[in-house]
């Protein structure tokens, strides 16, 4: 005669409360360290743009980038559009034109903004610009601005991109701590990342990461935390 099978022991409410909370725990913990990471990875992304970081002296800018082929002149410094006026380094490259370079006995010491070419953009539709602290000699702000038309050139910012909307800018990074609109140029400014947009008809053509000494972790992680959840 067969015995009837043994029923599978009974597990007590207690023991199963506990393997749940275990459960939810590991859960809780995986989400928190997977969290943690991209909280640190986007903290790493917004010190750093155009393979130079915001906090770089002069002698890393040229280490990194190179000996930049344009500066501008102080009576352009803070100018509020982009393509300004800028004088060639290399005495050479404009010998017909001497008020377009350097003038004798100045080097790209003697100024404060350095202007780069964008790697791939045609005729210097896209360039970037470093601008330094006069006193400390350390970057201020990175800019990137490109008037081409599509493909684009300058990297993407704190997952934007030139030629997004306005629309897509609030969707990604929520609503901006400063608005300014200056004739056709509108700017949008984030003060807690360190980030600024500027954009005209609509469409962004200008990316500026900046040195934000005062920022805090509780800033970031609300910005951080705003652009997961749009």
């Amino acid at each position: 005669m067969r015995r009837p099978p043994t029923p599978p022991p009974r597990i007590s409410k207690s023991t199963a409360r506990r393997k749940y909370a275990i459960a939810g725990l590991a859960i809780a913990g995986t989400v928190l360290v997977a969290g943690g990471i991209g909280f640190y990875q986007f903290c790493k992304d917004l010190l750093k743009y155009a393979d130079i970081h915001n906090y770089d002296d002069r002698n890393e800018v040229l280490y990194r980038l190179g000996f930049p082929p344009a500066v501008l002149d102080d009576s352009q410094k803070n100018h509020p559009y982009a393509g300004r006026r800028s004088l060639k380094t290399n005495r050479e490259a404009a010998p017909e034109d001497p008020d377009s370079v350097i003038p004798e006995g100045r080097t790209v010491a003697d100024y404060y903004e350095w202007s780069y070419p964008v790697r791939g953009a045609p005729n210097a539709k896209a360039a970037l610009y470093v601008d330094f602290d006069r006193t400390t000699k350390v970057i201020d702000n990175i800019d990137c601005v490109d008037f081409s038309d599509t493909p684009h050139f300058c990297a993407p910012l704190a997952g934007i991109a030139i030629g997004d909307s306005e629309d897509r800018v609030k969707e990604k990074l929520g609503k901006p701590d400063r608005y300014d609109l200056d004739g056709v140029t509108k700017t949008m400014t984030y003060d807690g990342a360190g980030v600024e947009f500027k954009l005209t008809k609509g469409s962004v053509y200008y990316l500026r990461l900046s040195r934000t000494n005062g920022r805090s972790v509780i800033q970031l992680l609300n910005f951080y935390l705003r652009s997961l959840i749009r």
